[in-house]
């Protein structure tokens, strides 16, 4: 989310030769994906509960003296991933996977059933009595998939919703899908669908 970051450490990012030309448009789409999950995040943060907010990191493209193009973006220590985009969610004994879960739903809600942010990682930081949870990399599942190939489709939002259960930072008034079915195996990693 911006501001100086200089002599933190960062994660960089590259294709593998063999997929060098692909960086641009996927970087691009990195970066719709991203700018969404944020703009999502402050809809959540106007009305979640004190120390439940969430900052997204979004990097910015570098290129080496030789060309290459790199993603840079802050690092994120003690990372944990919360969920998946194939419909998997983590230990949900745990109140921070909870809150995770809590917020996909509350973004299929806003988008009106269009869509949900997904296959959510980072960490939540705490600072004294301060907390926040600070993410990257998301996916996006949508009725549209114009979110790449992570983008599992209303199959990636159905698959979300067979497993998962209402918890106490979900509002029981979010709009959820009538009866969804698993259409994905549940695995940890993200799931790529190349049509």
């Amino acid at each position: 989310m911006g501001g100086n970051r200089n002599n933190q450490n960062a994660v960089c990012k590259r294709f593998k030769p063999q997929y060098r030309h692909l960086s641009n448009s996927y970087f691009q789409n990195d970066f719709k994906i991203i700018d969404l999950t944020i703009l999502c995040a402050e809809a959540w943060n106007r009305t979640c509960p004190q120390g439940l907010e969430i900052v997204v990191n979004k990097g910015a493209i570098h290129h080496s003296n030789s060309g290459i193009a790199y993603l840079v973006e802050p690092e994120i220590r003690y990372f944990v991933k919360f969920t998946s985009n194939s419909g998997w969610i983590g230990d949900t004994r745990l109140k921070d996977v909870r809150v995770m879960a809590a917020f996909s739903h509350f973004t299929y809600h806003i988008s009106g059933g269009a869509m949900i942010v997904c296959d959510l990682q980072g960490r939540r930081r705490k600072n004294g009595r301060k907390s926040r949870f600070e993410l990257t990399d998301p996916a996006i599942c949508s009725t549209s998939r114009k979110f790449g190939a992570t983008d599992l489709g209303r199959e990636g939002i159905e698959s979300f919703f067979a497993n998962y259960e209402a918890n106490e930072f979900t509002d029981r008034s979010w709009d959820k899908p009538y009866a969804p079915q698993a259409h994905f195996r549940r695995t940890m990693g993200t799931t790529f669908l190349f049509r």
